[in-house]
């Protein structure tokens, strides 16, 4: 058996690649991160906004600012059922300029009982895995193209 790989030289790096690909990119997490590609739940994710609800739920934006969008992930949010802890993570970006909440949009978030941190798009990613290896109930904006 051995020697097949070895006969198949490409085969066998493409195995390997694939068999990688799956233990670098978690299920349910944000695996691979860069300026232009995101990967998360194994599924690589470009040139738009992300929004993933509290139950996991991924939801592609065309434009994270844009008032119809905040509306649709606003509805989403508010809607949940409260538990002890909630968190809505926000990622500004990658590139100098970056995408913010506006400050009565965090108030009135901290008032339905939810946490907000924003953080640069890189970071939010990480805190967003942590968050799940917690078991907290999290949510997450991505900011992609900002």
């Amino acid at each position: 058996m051995f020697t097949f790989f070895l006969k198949h030289k490409i085969f066998s790096a493409l195995l390997i690649c694939g068999v990688a690909y799956f233990f670098v990119n978690p299920p349910h997490k944000f695996g691979f991160i860069t300026g232009s590609l995101v990967v998360y739940n194994r599924i690589p994710l470009t040139h738009f906004d992300l929004f993933i609800d509290f139950d996991g739920s991924m939801k592609p934006m065309t434009n994270m600012a844009g008032a119809d969008e905040q509306k649709d992930w606003m509805s989403s949010i508010l809607e949940t059922p409260r538990e002890d802890v909630m968190l809505l993570v926000v990622g500004t970006g990658f590139g100098r300029s970056s995408f913010h909440l506006s400050d009565s949009l965090v108030i009135m978030l901290e008032v339905k009982g939810i946490h907000t941190v924003q953080v640069p798009s890189p970071e939010a990613a990480k805190q967003y895995n942590a968050a799940v290896d917690h078991n907290t109930k999290v949510a997450i904006l991505l900011s992609m193209r900002h």
